[in-house]
């Protein structure tokens, strides 16, 4: 798959088949961290990949129960989380650029579990403290997402409509329109 397609078609997924993940592709998906940039290259990111039932069952329930994701968490083989130590990386300017690290991460392990015909969901919303005690995960390390991560169980997913490009785009100052003309950004094969 070209990687603007990968791109186009990634979409959130909230339903999954029990279909078993081939090591092959969770390697794949694993081996797309090491090429994510960090702050300062200290990679202060973890992610821990859980595929038993009742860990995931414990994890899902620690989800707030109206989040329609917390039901694909079940049925997913194998669920993510996505997990930081802030220590290494900088605040400045009260930016916490851990959090940026693992937004990259986390974008390509979305964008390799698509490209392996995979579907994931980013959940940003749980009970922290309930997940670190069911993966006795240490005090100092911060959770920033959740994904199921398996073969979609539904037609599609979900594909929010996008903004178009002059909606989140300006030239050279703030709300100066950007203006491209598709016709001159279309290439012709020879």
């Amino acid at each position: 798959m070209e990687f603007y397609d990968v791109v186009e078609d990634r979409k959130s997924s909230r339903s999954y088949k029990p279909n078993p993940i081939e090591n092959e592709k969770l390697y794949r998906i694993l081996e797309s961290l090491t090429f994510a940039p960090s702050w300062s290259c200290q990679n202060c990111l973890r992610v821990l990949m859980v595929d038993e039932g009742g860990l995931i069952k414990n994890i899902a329930g620690c989800v707030n129960e109206e989040n329609p994701a917390q039901e694909g968490l079940i049925e997913a083989p194998v669920v993510m989380v996505m997990c930081a130590d802030p220590a290494g990386a900088e605040e400045i300017d009260s930016k916490e650029y851990y959090m940026c690290d693992c937004g990259i991460a986390m974008e390509h392990i979305m964008l390799a579990a698509c490209s392996e015909g995979l579907a994931t969901c980013w959940i940003g919303l749980f009970d922290e403290h309930k997940v670190k005690s069911i993966l006795e995960i240490p005090d100092n390390i911060r959770l920033v997402a959740i994904s199921p991560l398996g073969y979609r169980n539904e037609a599609g997913g979900t594909k929010k409509k996008k903004k178009s490009i002059k909606d989140i785009a300006y030239y050279q100052k703030w709300d100066n329109e950007l203006v491209f003309k598709k016709e001159d950004c279309l290439t012709t094969e020879e």
